[in-house]
């Protein structure tokens, strides 16, 4: 898999890119995980396994629905991920 645009990554979610970051900013487990995988808030592309992250934290975009996400974060990243 190619790097994939911010801007690809939030149509793939059916969304903004600045929601996307606003998730992202807000699941500081995400977050942190990113930043591990050497991601910073500006950078504009992901790398593959900076995607697999994300789907790993935001669910798979092909089965999503918007109102899984509320406030910035997911049910899922109010349980701790091993």
């Amino acid at each position: 898999m190619d790097r994939l645009t911010k801007t690809l990554v939030a149509k793939m979610y059916g969304v903004s890119r600045p929601t996307l970051v606003k998730w992202i900013k807000g699941n500081s487990a995400l977050y942190n995980d990113l930043k591990a995988q050497g991601w910073t808030i500006n950078q504009r592309l992901f790398s593959p396994h900076q995607v697999d992250v994300l789907i790993y934290y935001l669910g798979d975009p092909n089965k999503f629905k918007g109102s899984d996400i509320k406030d910035g974060a997911t049910e899922e990243s109010t349980s701790v991920k091993s």
